[in-house]
């Protein structure tokens, strides 16, 4: 089992294996995916929970669906999410909506599907293709929050430069793209280009 967990004395992210640890509250939510979700979204209290820190001294907002009964040295038992059944719905609905260049009603109904499991409205069914598009990547967003997706859906949805830059994350348009190895370039005889930037 692989995971991120944090240094204490350095506050320092690191990949190790082993178990899950129970967290100690080192993964602070922005204010900015706590508002992302709709009144009523039964996911949120699932997701998100509120952490007193001596340290800023005043509540803060941190991960929550990681919690569970801590066995040993901090262990969970829970299990990390890889593959859920919400994920090939909404993968369903955004492959129809691009096979269409518009939403059609299973499309519609896959993200229902996922919508009212959380308690929330359905969706309306006057979406065109950019607008059922982005509700898809929203719909992505709040439901695997702290999954290890986000990063992914932006870059396949070509949002990354758009949301990243106002944070003050160093992405440029370059950088959906990895550069070809230069020998790779060299020694092809179909005389490989170069990515475009690099």
């Amino acid at each position: 089992t692989y995971f991120l967990t944090t240094d204490g004395s350095s506050g320092r992210t690191i990949f190790g294996t082993g178990f899950v640890g129970n967290g100690q509250g080192n993964c602070i939510v922005t204010s900015d995916l706590l508002n992302s979700y709709e009144v009523n979204d039964a996911r949120k209290p699932y997701t998100i929970t509120t952490y007193f820190s001596n340290v800023e001294g005043a509540n803060v907002y941190i991960v929550y669906k990681y919690r569970g009964i801590a066995t040993s040295a901090n262990n969970s038992e829970d299990n990390i999410y890889l593959l859920r059944y919400a994920d090939v719905l909404l993968m369903l609905a955004e492959a129809l909506n691009e096979i269409n260049q518009g939403p059609t009603i299973e499309a519609y109904d896959a993200v229902d599907l996922v919508r009212k499991r959380s308690n929330i409205a359905v969706l309306s069914r006057s979406l065109n293709y950019d607008s059922f598009k982005l509700v898809v990547l929203q719909e992505r967003r709040v439901e695997f929050a702290f999954e290890n997706q986000r990063w992914f859906d932006l870059k396949r949805f070509n949002k990354a430069v758009e949301i990243l830059t106002p944070k003050n994350i160093p992405f440029k348009a370059i950088n959906y793209l990895y550069p070809v190895p230069k020998r790779e370039v060299d020694i092809n005889p179909a005389k490989i280009t170069q990515n475009p930037g690099y």
